[in-house]
């Protein structure tokens, strides 16, 4: 029997063994993604993107243990660690985070690693601006200014990094941004397939995010590129602003609060994170003392008695809060190198998140579109959002709000002497006055949308400041120039003192409204105070739908109030490799500008003196040095201190972001530390445009995966990442309104060659008019209607960009971007590939054929078919995709804008942006060369029957 059971034993161990040899020859030998697996971890650092071998290393640094993914390059050997997925286990004493890239064990709050929920809608977002971004945002979408964040990460005060105390605004940076000029050389690879760890990885990411079926590119390419992380629980689409938010987060974990230059930052989000273990009545302490200190500054009442609407205003405007109107900063659209100050109405936002009526009706909203999903159907998006707009302004949302003034009211103690007995009456005479006072400013304010098309339209008029004071009821109860000398912190005549007035008619009305219900000076003092107070409470005491003080929500307010530390930190994580990526982009821009300027003159050979050509000659695109700007950065963080009391540094920052944003007038928007904090900020990963300078930007935080790869991969697939980036950017110089700056002033009227692009808009513009028809996997049909005119200008951008940057690559292989035509190899891989429509789409109905045929009636015969430029390259394609790299260029260009969900949101009818859907088939479906790619014949849906011309020729 002992013999018996010695040999059982040794079966038994000898078995063991050869399991785990089987299980490490798995985990070691790299293969490709099976269909629907993830073929990493969602958090995994862009560091390990990029590497070509991955190992682990690890740093102990007193109770905190942090394994960071390390790069090294080779060219004989390649090994992969596997490491397990992103797991977060919590205990009552304990919290740790793991992650392919960072792992934190930590015992107290203090040293916890801020992990970063990936959004669950993901679009990448290219901006164009001459907007001073000054206006407090909680979505892109949302933003009131001209830079917007599309993405639907929530981000309040966006874009304005480096900011400073009040003893800091006479701080001045003259120098000027030392950009590299020496000349990339690209280098090309060679063969049939790429096989290099990161060509591995990126094939199989893109094998995973494809559809699993059986849908033809050529019935709807957006599911067929992104059909397998569109609404799946498991796979997520990449979001850039994603990895960069994990890398501010892990080099935040590791920072220590008595760090002589990030100590600040991390003082501030322990402070955060020990909100969570406050009760309601402990924050509302903290924020009384706030209010407390904050009231009795705003307890001005002139000689006479009267309440002193100028001293409120400008109190509450430092503090950046702005109940009737808003003073930011604007670029002078006839003086490029000077700021103009922008007067236009407020958003009534928060950096800390959305507003309360907002807030419940988009729940509203959300209980709607459950419903009718269960029922199926037809879901009218237009008529919800008329339901959303009235919630907001009379339903719900409303009276919402004015039960939380309730609460709020009797917690803070704001109606003085009162007895039990007559406490309701009271509470209820105050809500009644509130909104008599509150209701009629709100009416004014336009819809999201209106106002977003004003800002990006630029419709504005413009005045002095003494023009402004002279217009009726203006100056009947507020000092102007004594409210722009206090912010401003400069006595200036007030006709040398030029503003954009946006909504003058409505802002008039505003006033009118106050100046008619100031005679009583107690009562609307605590009309301000209310105001003031609600704002207090909702971001502190008792926020609505936020999970305060978690460690997602505390990053978030360190970037929104901290934005040159979380710079500094993005920044100190890359290191020395973003000076060659700088050096290779600045390149790329060149190329760029020179293949659009070829494409232009080719287009139009006789215009000798083209305005169009010149403007782009004067078009400068923006990557800054890195050693400048972590110099700038460092000095903007110099004598910044936390106490660790989240309230009270909260209105310390407020009033650091405020002094910071307006001691920039003086200083002009070509400074290299205003142009780098306060259009963008280096860690963003999207760029941005500016108009009236006539350059765009791009940031470091697009200088990695998945928008750029360097070396490790073919060109074209940093082409299709941040070269359509680039492209997208320069095309806004001519949409609608680019077209009326010349690159130096904005004019009253178009420049005269914009006449040869007006057929490509009105062609572009057509197809933005027509009801929408979308299915979602729950065979729901949304309807709704594009506001065309908001979303013509980033249409008109991205139709040129695609077929730019592939032009851009060929003119860098042949160096020359001459036309060839040249035919692609058939489609005969990747997921599907067949002629069988999606089993989960059904196609749109793009155009109405009584509409299509009355535009064909009007137009001209149509010209001979234009020739396309080369499809070859001898650069290699990925592995696991058998398609041609024109193939996966135009794969890759959507993969960028994949969204996690099919649903269509209201927010649609508020942003520039088009859903992701309609933003990659409808530029798709409109250019030759893709048709040309996939074989896409006639009649098929992406193939659109009448279309665009390519708008630069």
């Amino acid at each position: 029997m002992a013999g018996a059971n010695k040999r059982t034993t040794v079966c038994l161990t000898t078995v063991a063994v050869v399991f785990i040899v089987v299980i490490i020859i798995l985990c070691v030998i790299p293969r490709p993604c099976r269909k629907g697996e993830a073929c990493y971890d969602e958090g995994q650092s862009k560091n390990a993107f990029i590497s070509g071998v991955i190992t682990d290393t690890s740093t102990t640094q007193t109770s905190t243990t942090s394994t960071e993914t390390t790069t090294t390059e080779t060219t004989s050997t390649e090994t992969i660690v596997v490491t397990t997925p992103a797991t977060v286990s919590e205990t009552t004493s304990s919290t740790t985070y793991s992650s392919t890239s960072t792992s934190v064990s930590t015992t107290s709050s203090s040293e916890a690693m801020p992990p970063v929920t990936e959004p669950s809608v993901t679009e990448t977002t290219t901006e164009t601006s001459d907007l001073a971004e000054t206006t407090p945002v909680t979505k892109a979408d949302e933003n009131t200014t001209e830079v917007v964040t599309v993405t639907e990460t929530t981000e309040a005060i966006t874009d304005t990094t480096a900011e400073t105390t009040e003893a800091e605004t006479t701080m001045t940076t003259t120098e000027e941004i030392p950009t590299t000029t020496e000349e990339y050389t690209f280098t090309y690879m060679e063969g049939r397939d790429c096989n290099t760890t990161a060509c591995r990885r990126l094939a199989a990411r893109m094998l995973d995010m494809m559809d699993n079926g059986d849908i033809s590119p050529c019935t709807d390419f957006y599911q067929y590129s992104c059909g397998g992380v569109v609404d799946n629980g498991f796979l997520k689409p990449e979001n850039p602003q994603y990895y960069v938010d994990r890398i501010i987060g892990g080099e935040l974990a590791s920072v220590l609060p008595d760090d002589p230059d990030l100590g600040a930052a991390k003082v501030f989000f322990d402070g955060c994170l020990r909100t969570s273990n406050q009760g309601v009545l402990e924050r509302l302490s903290d924020s009384m003392k706030v209010f407390s200190a904050l009231e009795s500054l705003c307890d001005a009442t002139s000689g006479t008695g009267a309440f002193d609407l100028t001293e409120t205003l400008t109190t509450m405007m430092k503090m950046h809060f702005t109940p009737l109107f808003d003073l930011t900063l604007d670029v002078d659209g006839d003086d490029p190198d000077s700021f103009v100050l922008r007067l236009s109405l407020p958003t009534f936002t928060s950096p800390f998140g959305e507003n309360l009526p907002h807030t419940v009706c988009v729940g509203e909203y959300h209980s709607e579109l459950a419903a009718a999903k269960q029922r199926g159907g037809v879901f009218n998006l237009d008529e919800q959002y008329d339901k959303y707009n009235e919630c907001v302004r009379k339903g719900k949302g409303s009276n919402t709000r004015y039960m939380k003034m309730k609460e709020m009211v009797k917690n803070m103690d704001l109606i003085g002497n009162h007895t039990e007995v007559n406490m309701t009456q009271r509470l209820n005479q105050v809500i009644i006055d509130l909104d008599f006072f509150i209701r009629p400013i709100v009416q004014e304010f336009p819809e999201k949308s209106t106002f977003r098309l004003h800002n990006l339209e630029k419709k504005y008029d413009t005045m002095s400041l003494a023009e402004l004071m002279a217009l009726e009821g203006f100056s009947e109860n507020i000092d102007w120039h004594k409210l722009v000398s206090d912010l401003l912190g400069i006595s200036a005549d007030p006709k040398t003192i030029k503003l954009q007035v946006y909504f003058k008619d409505r802002l008039q009305r505003i006033i009118e409204h106050v100046n008619e219900n100031i005679y009583d000076a107690s009562n609307i003092h605590a009309m301000f105070m209310m105001l003031w107070s609600e704002q207090l409470y909702n971001d502190f005491v008792d926020p609505l739908g936020v999970a305060m003080g978690s460690p997602d929500y505390c990053l978030r307010i360190v970037k929104n109030l901290m934005h040159d530390f979380s710079s500094y930190l993005y920044l100190e994580a890359l290191g020395p490799s973003l000076d060659e990526y700088q050096q290779q982009i600045n390149t790329m821009v060149r190329l760029t500008k020179k293949t659009a300027e070829e494409q232009l003159l080719r287009a139009h050979p006789s215009s000798s003196s083209n305005l169009l050509v010149e403007k782009l000659r004067k078009m400068t695109g923006e990557t800054m040095d890195l050693q400048t700007s972590k110099n700038i950065l460092a000095q903007s963080m110099m004598g910044v201190n936390s106490t660790g009391n989240f309230i009270e540094d909260c209105r310390t920052l407020l009033l650091r972001y405020r002094s910071y944003l307006y001691s920039m007038y003086t200083r002009g928007p070509s400074n290299p530390e205003v142009m780098w904090n306060q259009f963008l900020q280096p860690y963003k990963s999207y760029g941005t445009y500016v108009y009236a300078m006539n350059k765009f930007l791009i940031p470091y935080g697009a200088m990695a995966p998945p928008l750029f790869y360097g070396d490790d991969v073919p060109n074209y697939i940093n082409f299709a990442g941040i070269g359509h980036m680039i492209a997208h950017e320069l095309m806004h110089s001519f949409d609608g309104t680019g077209i009326y700056y010349d690159g130096e002033k904005r004019n009253q009227d178009k420049i005269p060659e914009s006449h040869l692009y007006v057929p490509h808009t009105e062609c572009l513009s057509e197809k933005l008019i027509y009801p929408q028809v979308v299915n979602t996997t729950a065979d729901l049909d949304t309807n709704f209607t594009l506001p065309h005119r908001l979303a013509l200008n980033e249409l008109l951008s991205d139709s040129a960009a695609t077929r730019l940057a592939w032009e851009t690559y060929i003119s860098l292989l042949t160096d020359a971007a001459a036309p060839t035509s040249s035919p692609s190899t058939p489609l005969t891989g990747g997921r599907g590939g067949g002629s069988q429509t999606s089993r989960r789409r059904r196609s749109l109905d793009w155009y109405p054929p009584g509409a299509r045929a009355k535009r064909q009636a009007l137009m001209p015969p149509p010209a001979p078919p234009k020739p396309l430029p080369s499809t070859n390259t001898s650069e290699p394609k990925l592995p696991f995709l058998d398609l041609t790299p024109i193939q996966l260029y135009f794969l890759r260009t959507a993969q960028t804008q994949c969204s996690a969900t099919s649903d269509i949101m209201f927010n649609v009818k508020e942003d520039e942006h088009l859903p992701s859907r309609l933003r990659v088939n409808m530029v798709l479906m409109n250019d030759p060369l893709f048709a040309e790619a996939f074989q896409c014949q006639r009649g098929s849906p992406m193939v659109a029957e009448e279309q665009c011309d390519f708008s630069l020729g």
